[in-house]
């Protein structure tokens, strides 16, 4: 296992295992009005906030750490806090509120010259625009980020800044420039093999392996997406895991073989359920229940990936969109 993921790893069965005493202590500081301490522990909780399914309390937790650094005028502190409400709300579908988060995030991290800050701000920015009907903005962003990370000096933080950056840049452009988006997969590939991240290089896997799908190369996506599975298994990536099934499922339905794909689908939702405490939703979103047995029900005859999600979006159609919304372009 790559060092990097071991550590992403451990930091994560360290927040979950303290997060409740974390929780306590905030909710303590902030009662005293210690902002000080509201700061130091919203900061720790922050690289986790967005990777768990707890939305309602991370949002609390980073709103906390925003009001105390506004208030203390912390101004590098409260950008990395509008990041991380971005990056939640984002994952709650609420994109205008991500969209302004970002775009503010972006501003104060340029104006307290953090360029790392800048660029991981405009990413995220470029990743959410096109959801609010901005793809150009989107681009534009994404190539601004791409453009800082480059700038800055490279080590470890940065190469895995640029090669998000390039990742999503490659996947925006892809349908305008494909051999421009494939540069751009490659490149992030070879930063994340650099840096030993495996959970970054099937990130990287997995978007050749589309580009390869819509190339019509089911054979070759299958290897990308095969290979991004074992390295996400390697890397005990459990979030990403249940997302690389379900692409190589779809790969493996366009070569018919419909036993594979409907396993790994199997293997997928139940990821996602043991995750997310028993649904497929975070809690107090819709109940994915129908998303299940839509795709575990068994069919006469299998009628291919996209056609599955026509059907699971008639019956639920935020669950269909979540999957789209998950499958990318």
């Amino acid at each position: 296992m790559a060092v990097d993921s071991e550590r992403r790893r451990a930091a994560l069965d360290w927040y979950e295992d303290h997060r409740e005493d974390l929780l306590a202590a905030l909710e303590h500081a902030r009662r005293r009005e210690n902002d000080a301490e509201v700061i130091e522990l919203a900061l720790s909780a922050a690289p986790f906030l967005a990777q768990r399914p707890y939305w309602d309390e991370s949002e609390e937790v980073a709103r906390w750490g925003l009001d105390a650094a506004e208030r203390a005028e912390e101004d590098p502190v409260a950008a990395e806090m509008l990041n991380v409400l971005g990056t939640i709300h984002r994952l709650r579908a609420r994109f205008e509120e991500s969209v302004f988060e970002f775009e503010e995030s972006a501003r104060r991290f340029r104006d307290c010259g953090d360029g790392k800050g800048a660029a991981a701000a405009l990413n995220n920015l470029g990743v959410v625009l096109p959801e609010v009907g901005k793809d150009d903005p989107g681009r534009d962003a994404l190539s601004e980020s791409v453009r800082i990370w480059r700038a800055l000096e490279q080590d470890g933080e940065v190469r895995a800044g640029l090669a998000r950056s390039l990742n999503n840049f490659g996947t925006a452009t892809v349908a305008e420039d494909p051999g421009g988006a494939r540069g751009c997969f490659y490149e992030a590939l070879a930063l994340r093999e650099e840096i030993g991240d495996e959970a970054g290089a099937a990130d990287a896997l997995d978007n050749l392996g589309q580009l390869a799908g819509r190339e019509g190369d089911w054979k070759g996506a299958v290897d990308f997406h095969g290979r991004a599975l074992g390295l996400r298994r390697e890397a005990d990536d459990e979030y990403g895991v249940p997302r690389t099934c379900m692409l190589l499922a779809m790969a493996l339905a366009e070569l018919g073989q419909t036993a594979e794909a409907r396993s790994l689908i199997g293997d997928a939702l139940a990821i996602d359920i043991r995750l997310r405490g028993g649904r497929l939703s975070a809690p107090g979103e819709p109940d994915r229940a129908s998303l299940v047995s839509s795709f575990l029900n068994p069919l006469e005859e299998y009628k291919g990936f996209s056609e599955l999600i026509e059907e699971i979006e008639e019956i639920d159609p935020a669950a269909a969109r979540e999957l789209r919304l998950d499958l990318g372009p």
